[in-house]
């Protein structure tokens, strides 16, 4: 899935990261340029070391669609994840050939398929919440509002 030209990552916004060793896991989005046109939640693997990424690492996305093949539920597809994991230690850099690389993988991926369908869409503005503002009026209603600064 990642080496198609038509994805679109920004990995500056994010819902989370965690880090596994030398592989970094991210909850965000991508863009399909080909399918849907919008932004989908997905999981990025990708190398700790910019040198890895800059070089022959690149980024391996999970579409939240096809998150659901890796799983040992009795949902998933085995030789999918297989697969899978073969083309995602390819991606990153890794060696590929290590059945202990291969199975390193699968289980980042599936310690993170129950967070994965937690990410709230993309959102929309380059907006942050700075503060809060409470305004009381002679009545003693409340307003509440949010005051946002660009990031």
């Amino acid at each position: 899935m990642s080496g198609d030209p038509r994805l679109v990552l920004d990995l500056t916004k994010h819902a989370w990261s965690r880090r596994y060793g030398d592989i970094m896991a991210w909850g965000t989005w991508f863009y399909d340029h080909a399918e849907t046109r919008q932004w989908r939640p997905c999981l990025v693997l990708t190398p700790v070391q910019e040198s890895r990424l800059a070089g022959s690492g690149r980024p391996y996305i999970v579409p939240v669609s096809t998150a659901f093949l890796w799983s040992e539920d009795g949902l998933g597809d085995p030789a999918h994840a297989a697969r899978s994991s073969f083309e995602a230690a390819r991606t990153l850099g890794l060696d590929c050939y290590s059945p202990l690389q291969c199975m390193r993988i699968a289980s980042i991926v599936r310690d993170n398929l129950g967070i994965l369908l937690t990410i709230p869409p993309r959102p929309t503005e380059d907006r942050v919440v700075v503060a809060d503002a409470f305004r009381r009026d002679e009545a003693g209603s409340t307003t509440h509002s949010e005051i946002t600064d660009l990031v």
